[in-house]
């Protein structure tokens, strides 16, 4: 049998070794970066939609433990008119604070912080949450303290249906 003999790659050939290696790391660290940003970017959302229930929670446990923050809100939801000056400030500010929630998640998700995806189920609670304790004249009233029209707008078309 043959006896097969290695030669020694000359420099030249070294370096085109060198340069596919050199290639493949680069496509390796690509494909890291990659990953990493999905990765951030599924961290960045989920985060945006923790800060939405977190303050929806505080929110709840709030009203489950003022008794008297729960008469005004069902009263304000039934009969508006009958609150007190200082009732239907408290009821406003209810209202408020959850429109705040919501004008957030909007803006949030229009930054990209959000995933649409993520956000949907949120939007569909917010627009059911306005349809009951929002009506057309309270907003006309309210709608002042969020400037944006895109989020009128939004405010707007679940009223409108």
């Amino acid at each position: 049998m043959g006896e097969r003999v290695m030669r020694k790659l000359d420099l030249s050939e070294w370096a085109h070794v060198a340069e596919i290696a050199g290639t493949i790391g680069v496509v390796v660290s690509l494909l890291m970066v990659v990953y990493s940003l999905e990765r951030n970017t599924v961290s960045v959302s989920g985060s945006g939609v923790n800060e939405i229930y977190d303050g929806m929670r505080e929110i709840q446990v709030a009203v489950l433990t003022d008794r008297e923050l729960l008469e005004i809100i069902v009263q304000g939801r039934e009969d508006p008119e009958s609150l007190t000056t200082a009732e239907r400030m408290a009821y406003e500010t209810w209202v408020a604070i959850h429109l705040d929630r919501w004008d957030r998640l909007h803006n949030r998700e229009s930054e990209g912080l959000i995933d649409r995806e993520a956000s949907a189920p949120w939007h569909g609670f917010f627009r059911e949450w306005t349809r009951r304790y929002v009506s057309r004249e309270q907003w006309r009233q309210w709608k002042w303290g969020w400037p944006v029209g895109s989020f009128q707008a939004q405010v707007e078309a679940v009223l409108d249906h």
